[in-house]
This record gives C-alpha cells, sequence and structure tokens, in this order.
C-alpha cells in the first residue's frame, strides 16, 4: 500500500527513547516525558501524535530499561498504536567517554476506519452539489477487504557520549514487518537509519562542564550545535540547529531537511520547514513548546504545534558507589 514513514517529532530529546533504545537508561535516574503534536491543524482531519516514555537506570548492572507507548492518528481514519520495551547496556570507556548499546522489541497495531475514506467519485459529488454522496468503489465492501494489521518491530541502536559531546546510530524496524491494510497484500515497513550528533558549549563564566552534579543544571549557559540525520526508504531528511540554554530558560530554532535537492530527491520539495522552540527547565521539571513554520507547499496547513512535560525522579534502584564514571552526565539537549 505505497510508502509509509514513521511520526515526525520536533522536540526528539524530550521523547529520547523513541528516537534512539540506547537512550533508555543512560542518566542513571528515572525519567517520565510526556508528547503531543498537533500537525497541519488548518486541515479538516489532522494529524496527531501522542506519547509516553519512563525509562530507568540500573547503576550497579550498568543498565537501562525503556518503556515507550505512542499513538498516532492520521485524518480520521488510520490509527497505530505501539508498545515497546527497551534494554541498554552502558560501557564506561575510557575517563571522559561512554557507550550505551540498546534494542527494542514493540507490539504494533494499526486500525482503518473505511467510514471515513472519501473516494474520487465522492469528491466529484461535493463539487457538483455541495454534498458527499456515497461511493461507488470496488473498495468499500469493507469486509473481507480491510484488516486491522499487528505485528512484532524490533530495533537496536548505539550512543557514543561524555560531558560535551555527542554521537548515537539507530536502525528501527530491523524485520521489516508487514503493516498492510489490505487482506492478502504485503506493504512492508522500511528500515529507519537514524544519525545523532551534537556537542554543548559553555558560554561566559558558566561553571557547568557537562559532567557537574545536575545543580549546576539550574545555572547553565551554554549553545548545543546538533545534527539529526534520517533515511528510511525513499526519503532522507537532515535536521540542522542549536540550542540556547541560559538556565532556567531554552530557546532552539533550526532547520529541517536539506538546503538543495538530492539526487534521490530531486522530484521533492526538499524545503520541508524551519522551527522555533521555548523550553522552561526547574530542577527536575521541564516543559517545552515548539512549532514548525512550513515551507513546502503545504504551508496552508498550519505547521504544526508540539508540547512536552518531563520530569526527573532523583533515585537509582541499584547504585553503584565504586564506579562514578557511570554517573556521567549526558551532554544532549532536553528537548
Amino acid at each position: 500500500m505505497g510508502y509509509s514513514q514513521d511520526p515526525q517529532v520536533t522536540q526528539n530529546y524530550a521523547l529520547p527513547l523513541n528516537m534512539n533504545p540506547a537512550f533508555a537508561g543512560i542518566s542513571n535516574n528515572v525519567n517520565v516525558n510526556l508528547m503531543h503534536r498537533n500537525q497541519w491543524p488548518n486541515l479538516t482531519s489532522n494529524y496527531q501524535f501522542s506519547a509516553m516514555s519512563v525509562d530507568i537506570g540500573i547503576q550497579k548492572y550498568k543498565s537501562g530499561l525503556g518503556l515507550l507507548i505512542t499513538s498516532d492518528s492520521q485524518f480520521s481514519a488510520l490509527t497505530t498504536s505501539s508498545f515497546a520495551l527497551q534494554y541498554a547496556y552502558h560501557i564506561s570507556l575510557t575517563e571522559n567517554y561512554s557507550l550505551s548499546m540498546g534494542m527494542q522489541g514493540a507490539y504494533v497495531n494499526r486500525s482503518l476506519s473505511p467510514e471515513n475514506l472519501v473516494f474520487g467519485d465522492q469528491l466529484t459529488g461535493y463539487l457538483g452539489s455541495g454534498g458527499i454522496d456515497a461511493s461507488s468503489n470496488d473498495i468499500i465492501p469493507k469486509t473481507p477487504n480491510f484488516t486491522n494489521p499487528s505485528y512484532v518491530d524490533l530495533s537496536v541502536g548505539s550512543m557514543l557520549y561524555s560531558g560535551k559531546h555527542w554521537i548515537g546510530v539507530s536502525a528501527h524496524h530491523l524485520n521489516q514487518p508487514n503493516q498492510s491494510l489490505v487482506n492478502n497484500s504485503i506493504s512492508p515497513l522500511d528500515m529507519r537509519l537514524s544519525v545523532q550528533m551534537g556537542t554543548k558549549i559553555a558560554l561566559g563564566n558558566s561553571s557547568y562542564e557537562g559532567n557537574d552534579p545536575e545543580n549546576a543544571l539550574n545555572y547553565e549557559k551554554s549553545i548545543s550545535p546538533i545534527i539529526h540525520f534520517k533515511k528510511q526508504g525513499m526519503f532522507s531528511q537532515l535536521d540542522m540547529g542549536t540550542y540556547l540554554t541560559i538556565a532556567p530558560l531554552v530557546i532552539g530554532f533550526w532547520y529541517r531537511n536539506f538546503p538543495i535537492a538530492l539526487p534521490s530527491t530531486e522530484k521533492l520539495d526538499t524545503r520541508e520547514s524551519m522551527t522555533g522552540l521555548i523550553g522552561f527547565r526547574k530542577d527536575k521539571f521541564a516543559i517545552g513548546y515548539s512549532y514548525d513554520f512550513t515551507l513546502s507547499k503545504l504551508a496552508p496547513s498550519g505547521g504544526a504545534h508540539e508540547i512536552t512535560l518531563s520530569y526527573v525522579f532523583g533515585f537509582n534502584l541499584f547504585p553503584n558507589k565504586y564506579d562514578k564514571s557511570l554517573s556521567r552526565s549526558l551532554a544532549c539537549p532536553k528537548f
């Protein structure tokens, strides 16, 4: 049934488990993250995405566990829900650098409401009479044509990081499960490859060095350039931007997609969006809001609003008091 892409979010680091399973337990705390995205609000049936994640560090065993629950609704007709469990193993490589390797297993269900679909012959009637009549399309006899597929989805990822730098790679949908909504049809979900990288630079007289005690975050002054590359099937995307942190405020600005067309995307509009973000982070709580300014031909759709909430419970179930390297702070942004 054609090509399919994963949900697109803006505040990737406010929902890191969705980006890379290697983030599970990497902070050696208990983290709870919530996200809601309202995309193309000017359309009658727009795109909605909601997610919740919980992860916990098990420092004694150099491990982390994660739970990720997501749900998205596309044009009021198609809903996809996912329940994922993650495990990550953390290794201290040197005095400054650590490595996290994660894996994810998810159970996914897709549900189609055919009664909400609109076909070409119905649009013709709408243009003539102003009303939407019943369709004569032969796909309308919903049973047995349509099905609501469920499948297992496997993913892996890794993250090399210090108190100032990070680079991660992840591969989602390794088994390329069949997500077809039509009986006796095959529509494999393309593998999604992703690279995440960036650095944190302290500003002025800020004493923040990336691996100070967590209270230092309340006084942080830094700038964090980031790059995020994704490829899924025939689609490629590059996010470039930066976060400016003057605690407790965080301001973000970046450009999504390639400034020039690549050979594989020369027939596509490569201008996707520019994004602005404002966030507030104090102690263990963070809230962020972002808006995507659409640059493509979809500009009249109204862009996308996204809001996130995060809270850190500062405890570890099995702390390791003898290996301080495992408590290394991750330099990644919080939004």
